[in-house]
């Protein structure tokens, strides 16, 4: 794989230190995982400094880590937008190439599923009295999905359009930083991102819990939320793929169903009783 990062970075190894030059190696072996990286975890990971990958990306000309992954990610853009049509012979590629890169996605979460950070995730969206829901634009009809979905799973679901109430559901709280049985799950993505920080920030102001589910460019989470879970959407798409994105939210329905079983069947058949009255099934 060869990108405009790895060929800039490859350019400047003969005028590294040893240092800077474990950096740039790291970045270039592993450059489709750097999204999901912090300035932190790059440092443990390349056995330097975090001062040390400040610098270096300084004198790369990257601003922070997330300056690396806003050039990624329109390295990518740029890449979805073909200037050539495809030839029937070359959609036997072109699409092999993507599947390999959303099973690879898929099957990096069903690692993570297993792992204490995920039960930890998953815990806190089932025990938390009431569940705050939010989604911006494109990203606004797939949180109002998933708060349909969650609320079958669990009591007290709320679906949140910042923009429509002006966060008259949480009057009641702003001022009061005690922690509140209660968790924002926010659904991101980069060209939403500084909506996503704000709403996020007043919530941990308030005493909530966070929860971001967001693709692999989301740079401020690490240092705001709860809990996070990172979705590829990098799959060589002419739009960002929501495939991972889609399957984090709908194991957690799931995953919270199974923390109170007995709870969920017993609302699932309420549902459906509703439904017949409706004549909707």
């Amino acid at each position: 794989m060869s990108t405009t990062t790895i060929r800039k970075l490859q350019s400047l190894l003969p005028t590294l230190t040893a240092t800077e030059a474990r950096i740039a190696h790291y970045i270039i072996r592993n450059i489709d995982e750097i999204p999901f990286e912090t300035g932190t975890s790059l440092a443990r990971k390349s056995n330097v400094s975090e001062i040390s990958v400040s610098r270096f990306l300084r004198k790369a000309g990257f601003k922070g880590i997330g300056g690396v992954k806003m050039e990624l990610r329109l390295e990518a853009v740029n890449e979805r937008h073909l200037g050539d049509d495809v030839r029937d012979d070359d959609w036997r590629d072109l699409y092999t190439e993507v599947r390999a890169n959303e099973i690879r996605a898929l099957e990096k979460l069903f690692d993570e599923f297993s792992g204490a950070a995920w039960r930890a995730l998953v815990q806190t969206a089932a025990e938390s009295e009431l569940v705050f829901v939010t989604g911006f634009q494109a990203l606004r009809g797939t949180a109002e999905d998933f708060a349909r979905r969650l609320a079958l799973a669990r009591d007290n679901v709320r679906f949140l359009s910042a923009s429509d109430s002006m966060l008259g559901e949480w009057l009641s709280y702003i001022g009061d930083q005690g922690a509140k049985p209660i968790t924002l799950i926010l659904i991101d993505g980069v060209p939403y991102a500084n909506d996503g920080l704000k709403i996020a920030t007043i919530a941990k102001e308030s005493g909530f819990k966070v929860i971001v589910i967001s693709d692999e460019f989301c740079d401020w989470a690490h240092d705001v939320a709860d809990h996070k879970a990172f979705a590829a959407s990098r799959s060589g798409l002419f739009i960002e793929s929501t495939v991972a994105l889609t399957l984090i939210l709908t194991v957690l329905v799931d995953a919270v169903a199974r923390c109170n079983p007995h709870a969920g069947m017993l609302r699932l058949d309420r549902w459906q009783i509703l439904m017949r009255r409706l004549n909707m099934f």
